[in-house]
């Protein structure tokens, strides 16, 4: 197995399939997926012929997700990186009026 798996625990798959699952981190700084030795859904696909990788997993709030994107807080679901986004633009807004 590549040494840039980093496993950060288990999770089912979003399939509600029973096989065992990991979480893992697909390179260094990168984004985590849905990982098993044993393809537990037809959609899941082969990783470096050592095993299959599923979905994406936000890292802030851990659930399974189509899709990630990178912010400066690391790899999110689109849900918390648009909280991030307004909670920036809200603390922006409110320092300049303070400061007006």
């Amino acid at each position: 197995m590549k040494e840039a798996f980093k496993t950060s625990g288990s999770s089912p798959t979003d399939e509600g399939d029973s096989s065992p699952t990991e979480i893992k981190q697909m390179w260094p700084g990168g984004p985590l997926r849905q990982y098993s030795n044993q393809r537990p859904a037809s959609n899941w696909i082969p990783y470096d012929g050592v095993g299959y990788v599923g979905s994406y997993v936000c890292n802030s709030c851990g659930k399974v997700t189509s899709g990630v994107y990178q912010t400066l807080e690391g790899w999110m679901c689109a849900e918390h990186r648009d909280n991030i986004q307004i909670q920036r633009l809200s603390g922006k807004n409110s320092h300049r009026r303070a400061a007006a």
